[in-house]
């Protein structure tokens, strides 16, 4: 997926149970991966493979993409291109998060006392992360690599982050935005799920904020916002994570 996948976990969990773990994060990889030619997303956009026949995890993620895009009025999409004619399937927005819930789920039954998933700076935790102290989840500064502009604490979430600091402008929308809305530097998203903590992190990003009343069919999840010139704002819910 281009990126890291750290796991902290109980010095007892057996070695086998964190290599299936990477193994089912590697064959996400190999799947759907659009960098890949064999892959079955790359196969799906060349026209050789048809959704139907595609895997059924293919075809869950795909599903799961189009429910989004339909709640957040189309900001978020797995599909790219300037035209419905030109559009090729990319649910590379949704599939990092949903691979990692994935495993997050095994690790709530292999190490109840708890765990966390760092996947290139998104984050799922879960219990505790030693002496009954709750995890503390750093945002990195959107200007300042290595330092954190906020630290929430949580014993039971995830945590997505949308923003052009670590890849460049990757994010982007054909649709006219608000002219008097900021820019924005980042976008954190926190919930129950990372997939749609993600998914949602980059519909948000792409309308800087501004067009994201659809927010509100996403009850379990809330947003906080970090504009051109630095400030930080946040939707109902988020400051109970706040350190």
């Amino acid at each position: 997926m281009g990126t890291a996948v750290e796991l902290l976990v109980p010095a007892s969990m057996h070695k086998s149970h964190i290599d299936r773990a990477f193994s089912w994060l590697r064959w996400v990889d190999v799947t759907f991966s659009t960098y890949r030619d064999d892959s079955e997303i790359s196969k799906v956009r060349r026209g050789e493979l048809s959704l139907s026949e595609a895997s059924a995890a293919v075809q869950d993620v795909v599903a799961r993409c189009e429910t989004i895009s339909k709640a957040t009025e189309g900001w978020f999409t797995a599909y790219e291109g300037e035209s419905r004619e030109r559009q090729a399937l990319d649910p590379t927005g949704l599939v990092k998060g949903w691979s990692v819930d994935c495993v997050a789920a095994r690790l709530r039954e292999l190490a109840p006392t708890g765990f966390a998933i760092n996947a290139g700076g998104d984050v799922v935790c879960a219990g505790s992360s030693s002496a009954r102290a709750r995890w503390r989840i750093g945002v990195q500064h959107p200007h300042h690599p290595g330092e954190a502009a906020i630290v929430l604490h949580a014993s039971e979430l995830a945590v997505a982050t949308a923003g052009a600091y670590e890849r460049g402008e990757h994010v982007w929308s054909i649709r006219a935005l608000d002219s008097a809305s900021k820019k924005l530097l980042s976008a954190t998203v926190i919930g129950p799920e990372l997939g749609t903590a993600d998914a949602l992190a980059t519909a948000v990003f792409a309308c800087h904020g501004s067009q994201s009343g659809w927010l509100d069919r996403f009850p379990r999840y809330s947003v906080l916002l970090i504009d051109e010139e630095e400030r930080v704002s946040w939707s109902p819910g988020f400051e109970r994570y706040l350190a």
